[in-house]
């Protein structure tokens, strides 16, 4: 079961599908690139996968369907014992590149999204470490190494692991994005992945 960045829309449904399906075995594998997602997909390895979305909700294979979830926004987070100064101050993007920043490796839509709206604004993202997850993201931010970039879903309180770490705001917030399930279009699920689909859309 390969998780994009809309890793976090699953997990809080995997109780509920695991009390139906307790002998199944469950392999959760984390990957941020979504070519080698929509790859697997294709080739009929995996039934679906979350991700995170930008723009236009189309996949640039006409075989894929994409199927929305819940809408999110990025933003920035950063330690309260290093970056204390920022809080409550509303940063402009200039202001905000001048410290180092924490983001996934290239090949995620969100950073894709992120270099793109800091060109727009003539910069270049002060970037201070590429991690490969999210998790890593938040551990580094939490060290006081830079500010780190998150997402949060606008449909839920923003959750940060350590109540040390603080939302960085911004003059300008981004504009939202999707968490998004994406399927092969025409072809029906398993009888468990189809369980697991009908679990995330009921809650």
């Amino acid at each position: 079961m390969p998780l994009g960045r809309g890793g976090c829309q699953l997990l809080p449904h995997l109780a509920a599908y695991r009390r139906q399906f307790s002998r199944y075995r469950i392999e959760l594998k984390v990957e941020k690139r979504r070519a080698v997602l929509r790859e697997m997909l294709l080739a009929g390895k995996i039934d679906f996968f979350l991700d995170a979305v930008h723009g236009a909700l189309e996949d640039e294979d006409e075989r894929v369907e994409l199927m929305p979830l819940a809408v999110y926004r990025n933003f920035f987070a950063a330690s309260r014992k290093v970056f204390g100064r920022l809080e409550g101050r509303a940063l402009s993007l200039e202001e905000l590149n001048r410290h180092p920043l924490i983001v996934l490796r290239e090949g995620s839509d969100s950073r894709r999204f992120l270099e793109e709206r800091f060109a727009q604004a003539g910069l270049r993202m002060n970037i201070g470490f590429d991690c490969d997850t999210s998790a890593i993201v938040e551990d580094l931010t939490q060290a006081g190494l830079g500010l780190g970039a998150m997402v949060r879903s606008l449909s839920a309180p923003m959750h940060l692991r350590s109540p040390e770490l603080f939302e960085v705001r911004l003059e300008k917030e981004f504009e939202p994005g999707h968490f998004v399930l994406f399927k092969r279009k025409g072809q029906p699920f398993t009888a468990a992945a189809q369980a697991l689909v009908d679990t995330i859309f009921s809650r």
